[in-house]
């Protein structure tokens, strides 16, 4: 298992007298007790970034505190998050710490601009996000969890690194999808590099707070360092393919690459269009995996809501299809196809110990 797996998955073995819903409880990250010295908080974000959370986070809409010499702003409220990321955006920017642990990989793309730069590269990006556009790239994307799905069962009873295949999935649906090509460029990188790149974060992350230089060293420095390189590297060579060779599609790289500046008129330079490749290849498709992570890890703990999960999944199969059909014909048969085939062989997640495996009964029904 990974390291965040192997966290997730740390806990005695379920006790089967505890009902499926209390089972779906996770255990929470305990928050910092009270006020500690900065060698414990720096000890403490590295172990794990969410314990340095105070307790107060966790029941107030809006936390003030202190560390390093920063006030920091905690907002949970979600009129407030609005306000932040929507009604006065243009009043709120990036912070030092932000650009600092994402600049070196992400440079200037939208997940790192601020003001006119970050609105006109969302403003070129928003359409592929359109409902009905969505709607079609479904079939890829059960095409995607089924041969997952086909890969647990041909492995039996055997330990599945959970986050791991969420992540290689996930990257699979993206790189057919919004970003075709991704695959042939990114895709052997994704896998080694992003680990080697997301280890030392924590390292990054205690050091910008703490407004340590950026060469001071950590361990895994060299690793992230070469895993930046290495990806923007394949990036670049997946624009300068594209480039070379147009294609007649309205996907993402091929509205970036059109895209121009309102103000200047100019295009995106490759260097910004690498940055915002590589934050829909990573950024883009990594929260979705740790999601479904989560998710299973929590269907795993308790196997009756993946039961009712699957009666309700085919209790919407036909309303869902139906609506397709009025927006992309084609897709509900697609889509209906495939659910038949996983319908036929169901599948469960179980947790045992520390390790989550998936299971299915023998023909006997044992």
């Amino acid at each position: 298992m990974t390291t965040i797996a192997a966290r997730l998955v740390d806990h005695p073995e379920p006790d089967p007298a505890v009902s499926a819903a209390a089972m779906l409880h996770a255990r929470r990250v305990t928050p910092l007790d009270g006020r500690v010295g900065n060698l414990a908080f720096f000890a403490t974000l590295l172990r794990n970034p969410l314990r340095v959370l105070p307790a107060a986070v966790y029941e107030e809409g809006l936390v003030v505190s202190g560390r390093a010499g920063r006030k920091v702003y905690w907002i949970t409220d979600p009129s407030l998050i609005k306000t932040v990321l929507l009604d006065h955006r243009e009043s709120f920017h990036r912070t030092s710490i932000t650009q600092r642990i994402l600049g070196p990989l992400l440079g200037k793309g939208v997940l790192t601009a601020d003001g006119a730069d970050w609105k006109w590269q969302r403003q070129t990006a928003a359409p592929v996000f359109r409902h009905a556009d969505l709607l079609g790239y479904v079939p890829t994307m059960v095409e995607a969890a089924e041969r997952l799905a086909l890969q647990w069962r041909a492995g039996g009873v055997a330990l599945r690194d959970v986050d791991r295949d969420m992540t290689l999935v996930t990257f699979e649906v993206i790189s057919h999808t919004l970003l075709p090509g991704g695959d042939a460029h990114v895709g052997p990188l994704i896998a080694r590099s992003t680990i080697d790149y997301q280890r030392p974060l924590g390292w990054q992350m205690a050091y910008a707070n703490f407004r340590l230089p950026r060469w001071m060293p950590h361990p895994g420095m060299l690793k992230m360092h070469v895993a930046e390189r290495q990806l923007r590297s394949a990036v670049a060579a997946l624009v300068s393919e594209r480039r070379a060779r147009p294609a007649a599609k309205d996907d993402l790289l091929e509205r970036l690459l059109q895209a121009r500046d309102p103000e200047s008129g100019a295009r995106m330079s490759d260097e910004l269009l690498i940055d915002n490749l590589l934050t829909f290849f990573l950024a883009g498709h990594e929260t979705t995996a740790k999601a479904l992570t989560w998710t299973l890890y929590l269907l795993a703990r308790a196997p009756e809501w993946q039961d009712s999960i699957l009666e309700e999944v085919r209790r919407v199969e036909e309303i869902l299809c139906r609506q397709m059909q009025e927006v992309t014909p084609g897709v509900p048969a697609a889509v209906e196809s495939s659910l038949s085939r996983r319908w036929d062989k169901r599948a469960k997640l179980i947790v045992k110990g520390s390790k989550v495996y998936p299971w299915e009964p023998d023909p006997q029904g044992r």
